[in-house]
């Protein structure tokens, strides 16, 4: 499909073009191709997107980041009592994805790039303090950066080690007959 549209030359504001219900502004794609580009990035690895769609993976990129503001619920962070934080990492664990999610919904509702207390700390930003002071209870890993997030941002809020972690710390405890061994204790030898 090609459209042309008009375009104005305003002194103060420079070149404005002529907006279209079928696209977004700024964009050169249709919202049903965006649409698709950007549920194909969920679904999809970047080389198959790219083939199939035509498009090099920063403009798809830049797909998804428009998506994203147009679509995202501005009501996602109202409600929430009870919720999970962890990070995901991926090429080679160099780069690092933090997400919270509603644990009463099941939905991410916020995500941040890195893996620290200041990337949690944007989240609270953005929840602000009133709802934060709302917060019940925050499961996590046992890190030290997203408790430290929670201590100072939601203090009235119980942290909870969610069960993977705890479950993972358990089973790689040196154990001797189910018993966690104690370390500075030496080993006695049988028939002693």
């Amino acid at each position: 499909m090609r459209a042309r549209l008009r375009r104005l030359e305003c002194p103060t504001h420079g070149v404005r073009v002529e907006s279209v219900p079928f696209a977004r502004p700024n964009s050169g794609f249709t919202r049903d191709f965006e649409q698709l580009v950007a549920w194909l990035a969920t679904k999809m690895d970047k080389d198959a997107v790219r083939r199939l769609v035509q498009v090099d993976w920063d403009t798809v990129g830049r797909i998804c980041k428009r998506v994203v503001a147009d679509e995202l619920d501005p009501n996602r962070l109202d409600g929430l009592f009870d919720i999970g934080v962890d990070e995901i990492s991926w090429k080679k664990r160099h780069n690092h994805l933090t997400l919270v999610m509603d644990h009463e919904s099941d939905r991410v509702v916020w995500g941040g790039e890195g893996r620290s207390s200041a990337t949690l700390n944007g989240f609270f930003d953005e929840l602000g303090p009133e709802r934060a002071g709302r917060l019940r209870a925050v499961s996590m890993d046992m890190g030290p950066a997203f408790a430290k997030s929670v201590r100072t941002r939601a203090p009235q809020a119980t942290i909870c080690i969610d069960p993977f972690h705890a479950v993972k710390v358990r089973q790689e405890a040196p154990c001797v007959r189910g018993r966690v061994r104690d370390p500075t204790r030496r080993p006695v030898a049988a028939g002693r």
